[in-house]
This record gives structure tokens, sequence and C-alpha cells, in this order.
């Protein structure tokens, strides 16, 4: 018999591809499941509204529920009118609504005092900073004095909001579904081909969408130093890249213009995967020397989360997940600065330490093992949105 219910909205107008990104409110879901906790996961769509059952605990008579809700989009909200409704809203034990800037998380917290945000984003989302000092203006006092507690997902969001007003901040991080890394997963083709050309050769690793946000032409300067320092190393990038159409009538991708203005030594070392399926990382990511996540702005960063826990040493820039998970020296470590000096020489350090590397890889699948898994998350979250 379920002890509760547990409404959780992503309300942000863009559908979610369920083949290919690592949805975390499935994670969430499986750990509230297994605590007791029915989970309703509500998704905005442009398309007709689904429901599907995506997990079932039968020993707590529980089960985790996708339902994407057709909506409306208007500026960078959606808009999901039957969800005001009071009676669908008393339905739940605990609402907690995805991002503070939402609109529906204004409205729901108008209609519910069961309301609780679960906020990323540390930098203002809205196109100008008039719009945001207008939503902050008109919207944000109500939701601060009607939501029961505020969970960020970082240290960096936490100081934000504050800096915005809340009282109510309390910091929890993002989790790892370590289970689904612990059911058998057949090897590609693909990722086959991969798993040999790392195996032969000495790589870093990359993965992530090619773009400017994600600061890809800084990790090709920095895989240059490295060059010169350790000439054979190789840098497998896995993802796939924006294309820019301003002055590109070739439609050439960013990977291609980036990597095409390096000399021949950084092309030839390059080995770029657009497509991997995140179930099989797993194989990847313990055959890499280190992993380097130089994002600009990075909400989290469950690349960090996975790489930490399948055994390859990270290198990141100073973002939500990384101030978050990281201690330099036992558990990665954070290179604040954009000096491709410095990065280079940190991932020199690892690459050729192995007992350095060693202590990382044993620190960093430890503290996302006690911390950062879903169940642990999920207990904190219970004993604040209840």
């Amino acid at each position: 018999m379920s002890k509760g219910r547990i409404l959780f909205l992503r309300s942000y107008p863009s559908r979610l591809d369920f083949s290919t990104y690592n949805i975390q409110q499935f994670g969430m879901g499986k750990a509230f499941n297994e605590l007791g906790y029915d989970f309703d996961f509500y998704t905005y769509t442009n398309l007709s509204s689904t429901e599907t059952i995506v997990y079932e605990d039968k020993s707590n008579c529980t089960r985790t529920m996708c339902v994407e809700i057709k909506g409306k989009k208007v500026f960078n909200w959606g808009i999901m009118p039957e969800m005001k409704d009071k009676s669908f809203l008393e339905q739940y034990d605990a609402i907690v609504c995805q991002e503070y800037y939402q609109i529906m998380t204004y409205s729901l917290s108008k209609r519910s005092n069961k309301v609780s945000v679960y906020a990323g984003p540390y930098w203002n989302m809205f196109r100008s900073k008039a719009a945001s000092f207008l939503y902050d203006r008109l919207f944000v006092p109500a939701i601060r004095k009607n939501t029961k507690v505020v969970l960020s997902k970082s240290l960096l969001m936490k100081n934000y909001l504050e800096g915005k007003g809340f009282k109510n901040v309390v910091n929890i991080g993002v989790a790892l579904d370590i289970d689904r890394f612990k059911i058998d997963c057949s090897i590609d083709e693909t990722t086959r081909e991969l798993m040999k050309y790392m195996t032969d050769n000495k790589c870093l690793l990359f993965v992530g969408r090619q773009d400017p946000n994600k600061n890809f032409q800084f990790l090709c300067k920095v895989y240059e130093k490295i060059l010169l320092t350790i000439p054979d190393i190789k840098l497998v990038v896995v993802g796939k890249s924006i294309t820019r159409r301003r002055n590109n009538p070739e439609h050439k991708t960013y990977y291609e213009q980036i990597v095409e203005s390096f000399p021949e030594s950084v092309r030839n070392g390059i080995v770029h995967v657009e497509k991997i399926e995140n179930e099989q990382l797993r194989y990847i990511y313990p055959l890499a020397k280190c992993l380097m996540l130089p994002s600009i702005n990075e909400v989290f960063g469950m690349v960090l989360l996975e790489a930490m826990y399948l055994g390859c040493p990270v290198v990141s820039s100073n973002n939500g997940g990384s101030t978050t998970l990281i201690t330099n020296g036992e558990t990665g470590y954070i290179e604040p600065c954009f000096d491709c000096e410095k990065w280079a020489a940190t991932v020199i350090n690892i690459v050729n330490d192995a007992s350095l590397s060693s202590r990382l890889i044993t620190n960093s699948k430890k503290l996302i093992e006690s911390n950062y898994t879903w169940t642990h998350l999920a207990k904190q979250m219970l004993t604040k949105i209840l």
C-alpha cells in the first residue's frame, strides 16, 4: 500500500527525447517508489498527451508514471491549464515544480500549500535582464511566500536564489541511478569499435554537445598543449555538434569549424563519435585516462556523476556539479580559470601519476555511492517536501 503520492512537474516548453536523454526524474521516481510513494512525472509536450508507467515496485505496490501533457508555449514558459485545477492538486501529498522561473511554479504555488521547488540554473534564464527583473518583481515574491522549500541542485544555485531573497533554500545536489549500471547491457558495434580504439591507445574523453557553452574550442586548445608533453595521447569526443548558420555557407558543424582551425597533430588525434546510447557509456568511461568538462555554465553535469562512479578521473571548470562534488586532489580537480597551461598541467599530472589516478577513482566512486544516489537524495527530499 502506497504511503502517498508525489507530483513532479517539468513545465519548460520543450519535449524530452526519451530515447537518448538520461531522464533524472525516472531515477528519482524509482527511489520514491522504493521508499513507498507513488511518483507522477508530468512534462510538457506540444503533441497529444500520453501516460506511461516507466517503473513499478511490486513489493511496495508503487509506480512511477510519466505523463506528457499537451501545453502551450508562451515566451519561455510552458502553460498546462488543466494542472491548475485544485481537485487535481489535492490528490498529492507533495508537489515539486522544476525551476522557480517557470510561470507554472507561480501558478501552482498560488493554488496549493504543498508546493516545493527543485532548481538548477544559476544564471539568468530570461532573454533579457529586463524580463528577469519584471519576473522577480511580479512573481518571485509569491513563490517565496507560498512554497514550502526550494531544493537547489548546487551551491552556486543556492547562492543565486538567496540573492533573489529566498530564505528556505536547501542544497541537495543531483543523483545517479547506479542500479541501471548493474543490469546487463549488450555492447553494440559502435561501442565495441570505440572500446578497442581506447584499449589500444591512451585517451582523454569529452562527453557532450559541441557548442560555445561547452567551451569546445578551449578543450581543443588544452589538448594541443597536452600533446606537447604526451604526443601519442588521443582525445575521444562523444556527442552531437550544433550547426551555425550565420557565415557558414557550407553548413559545416561547429565541431568541423573548430577542429579544422587547429594543426594536423590535433586533428589527427581527435576521434569524434556523434552518438552513443547513454547505457553504453558504462563501457567507455573506465577506458579514459581523464574526462575534461570545461563548460562555461553547467547546471550540474551528469557526465561528472557518471565518470566519477564508473572509474574515470575528472577535471572540470567551476560549475554546479563540480563545486558540489569535487575536492581537489581527492575526487577530481576544478580549474576555475580558463587557462590552457594550467588545465594541461593538471590533466598531464593525472595521466602520468598512476597512484593519483587510482586515488581519485576510488574516492569518487565512494562519494557517489554514499551521497549521490537517488535513494539518498529522495530521503532528504521527503524530510523537506512533506
